[in-house]
């Protein structure tokens, strides 16, 4: 995210963010992207977020629901354990239904399984 060049109810991909395939635990190479949105959120304690997680199109609805959902709240743990107030993060799965990508190769598919976040 651009922490300059914030603009409220626009949605932004958090392109550091990234899962393995079929999980929704963080990968290492996302903790700098969410050290600097917990601390400029720290600095801006009026701004409310929403994120929202999606997987790729590999799996069924039911499943890739929950794994989204499991994704946008993981991410929401760790800006809480990052001293962020839960009351400031609402947290939604969208399963597979808002490809960033259509297409179905590894690479679109990575670029799926992502979490978005708007200021609020």
């Amino acid at each position: 995210f651009p922490p300059d060049t914030i603009v409220f109810n626009k949605t932004y991909v958090l392109n550091k963010i990234q899962f393995k395939f079929d999980s929704y635990k963080l990968q290492s190479t996302s903790f700098e992207e969410l050290d600097k949105l917990a601390a400029w959120l720290a600095n801006h304690s009026t701004v409310y977020i929403r994120l929202s997680g999606h997987t790729d199109d590999v799996g069924g609805e039911r499943y890739n629901q929950t794994l989204s959902e499991k994704r946008a709240q993981t991410v929401a743990l760790y800006l809480q354990q990052k001293g962020i107030s839960p009351s400031r993060i609402q947290a939604k799965g969208y399963g597979k239904s808002k490809p960033l990508v259509p297409a179905t190769d590894d690479l679109a598919r990575k670029q799926n399984r992502r979490v978005e976040i708007v200021f609020e």
